[in-house]
């Protein structure tokens, strides 16, 4: 999570445990504000991952996020998570010209959610899910392909040989990674409908049975 003010960053944090219950999110948040001398009651918006990711996370998040809005009235934006991993990647390594920004957020096995954008951030495909294999990039013409996001990982085994794909792990989930999308959102009025919006799931949840 983090503090952003007139576009920039105040303040981060980032949690080193993955959150397991609604309530884990309350104190980070408090913490936050504290370390600044803010509070709730100075923010203009909250924003919020819509998606895609975690059910679970989701959820929490986006409850988290409405709640907040709900109280000081104030905008609800949402951010693309696979945008900002693809943002993200542009603050760790040079982008140039020709390179494709190929976010990918892990969901099980070889599926992955993504999206493409160009070097300067423009979308040029619609987010999905996608089982890789070694034809799945067989289409794409780029001087280089950048995965970045949790996905980059699994992906690494499967594209090891390939000398124009680079591979960003850590870092890109950071929350100041949307703080762009967030401004540029704000100054348009691009809000969220704080009662009735949905994270973006791609896909419909299908509970599993817990290994014992």
């Amino acid at each position: 999570m983090a503090l952003s003010a007139d576009g920039k960053l105040i303040k981060e944090f980032l949690a080193e445990e993955k959150l397991s219950h609604a309530t884990s999110l309350q104190p980070l948040i408090d913490g936050l504000f504290s370390q600044e001398n803010l509070n709730p009651n100075d923010l203009s918006a909250v924003a919020v991952s819509m998606g895609p990711g975690s059910y679970t996370g989701l959820r929490i998040g986006l409850s988290t996020a409405k709640a907040m809005a709900y109280a000081q009235n104030i905008p609800l934006i949402g951010v693309s998570s696979l945008r900002s991993a693809a943002f993200g990647a542009g603050q760790i390594i040079k982008i140039s010209q020709g390179d494709i920004l190929m976010p990918v957020i892990d969901a099980r096995r070889m599926e992955v959610y993504t999206m493409l954008f160009d070097s300067e951030m423009n979308k040029l495909q619609e987010a999905s899910a996608i089982i890789m294999d070694e034809d799945s990039l067989n289409e794409i013409d780029a001087e280089r392909i950048v995965f970045s996001g949790n996905g980059a990982s699994k992906l690494k085994e499967l594209y090891h040989y390939r000398n124009d794909i680079v591979f960003i792990t850590d870092t890109v989930h950071l929350a100041s990674n949307g703080i762009e999308e967030s401004w540029r959102k704000f100054n348009d009025k691009e809000f969220e409908d704080t009662a009735y919006c949905e994270p973006f799931y791609l896909k419909e949840f299908v509970p599993g049975i817990p290994k014992v």
